[in-house]
């Protein structure tokens, strides 16, 4: 009797920790995804302040005071996506941005 029930213990640890291995897997794999979007978001908010900031320099609109802040908001919430990266993965994300500064 005691080896039928530490067989079927057994069997049901192996079967939980099956699940909760695919499970793990599963959730790193959605979250290197939302990593690699976030990524692409925020190479897309640089991009579009360096756009605002172009036609800032524009002769037509130099001075502009609604595009100064536009580009001023945009580097706000560029920063803001930056730190909540950071707060996301922690020390990772400041060894990309030196690895990315000494190319």
């Amino acid at each position: 009797m005691i080896y039928f029930l530490l067989s079927l213990f057994l069997i049901l640890s192996l079967v939980i920790n099956g699940v909760l291995v695919w499970y793990t897997r599963n959730v790193v794999r959605q979250l290197n995804y939302a990593i690699d979007n976030f990524d692409d978001f925020q190479k897309f908010l640089d991009e579009y302040c360096e756009t605002f900031e172009e036609v800032y320099k524009l002769t037509d609109f130099y001075g502009d005071e609604t595009i100064k802040q536009l580009i001023n908001n945009t580097k706000k919430v560029s920063e803001a996506s930056k730190n909540f990266k950071k707060s996301v993965l922690g020390q990772e994300i400041e060894n990309e941005t030196d690895t990315k500064q000494a190319e």
